[in-house]
């Protein structure tokens, strides 16, 4: 039997201005797009994040050309830059108390707080792929893959937990199609790789007592635009790691929602706003806009 994950929370960490026509909204007006993270409990294993959003970190690095670049390209990017510990304290959340962090991939606006966690108990859960390949580039063309190197805390290999791509496994069930990852080997979090996007992107399926939960990070910027094919603007298709990989696994994902009821959930959607609780154990904001699916 599953077990099943405790205080489940959709936190938001920072956000910028872009117009929704990016990401498949028929609307060219700017919105915020919320860099939205998640906690949980696993009840043996203890508390964990889901990515980490933005920090006063991601504003360091991208005060100067060329990377200041990045914030020309997402406008308004907003973060609280009070240090770590009141931010985190006010979320409810004793960063000494968080066990494990998994780094879905290593763009600005989900690992642009993970130095906060430097020198503390948490281990990096990430794909060494990723960070090989990406380390290999030359600066610009990390700044195109939307990665800065001093994001990433020095302590990350030690600390860290690499999954290899060997430990992929073909899913069941709903996931099957995919390929997963049975992280703590009791059903509770599933790791599953979502090609695309970035090099080494992975979303995971988290085991809730509300029922199972798809959060396909940046699999998708909108889940509704993603469910009716809308085609997205050449802007936003160039921004992908590779656009036919990206295409593919938004394919699984329109099928994957045919044949079952699984809620999928993505970081930057516009309906992922009513699951955004201002701190852990309290309830939901609700958010004007598309309704959660």
């Amino acid at each position: 039997m599953s077990a099943m994950l405790q205080d489940v929370t959709f936190l938001e960490g920072g956000y910028c201005l872009q117009s929704g026509r990016m990401v498949g909204e028929p609307s060219w007006a700017l919105r915020r797009f919320y860099a939205t993270f998640v906690y949980f409990r696993h009840p043996v294993h203890g508390p964990a994040l889901v990515d980490c959003g933005y920090g006063p970190q991601y504003l360091a690095a991208t005060r100067c050309l060329p990377a200041r670049l990045l914030r020309w390209t997402l406008p308004g990017t907003t973060v609280d830059r009070r240090d770590a510990e009141t931010r985190w304290s006010e979320r409810g959340i004793d960063r000494r108390q968080i066990a494990t962090i998994f780094v879905t991939h290593f763009h600005g606006d989900h690992i642009g707080a993970l130095r906060d966690f430097e020198g503390l108990p948490a281990k990096y859960v990430y794909r060494p792929s990723e960070r090989q390949h990406l380390e290999r580039l030359g600066y610009l063309a990390q700044l195109c893959s939307g990665y800065l190197s001093s994001l990433v805390p020095a302590d990350l290999e030690d600390r860290g937990e690499a999954i290899e791509e060997t430990a992929f496994a073909p899913g069941e069930g709903d996931l099957a199609g995919f390929r997963v990852v049975d992280y703590w080997h009791d059903g509770s979090l599933l790791l599953v790789d979502l090609p695309g996007h970035s090099f080494g992107h992975y979303g995971v399926l988290l085991r809730t007592a509300d029922g199972p939960l798809f959060y396909v990070v940046d699999a998708c910027w909108s889940v509704r635009a993603m469910l009716q094919g809308k085609r997205l603007p050449s802007p936003a298709r160039q921004a992908q790691h590779s656009f036919e990989e990206y295409a593919k696994t938004q394919e699984k994902l329109r099928d994957l929602a045919r044949r079952s009821d699984l809620p999928i959930v993505a970081c930057h959607c516009k309906s992922t706003e009513a699951r955004l609780s201002p701190r852990v154990g309290v309830p939901p904001i609700a958010a004007p806009g598309e309704a959660p699916r």
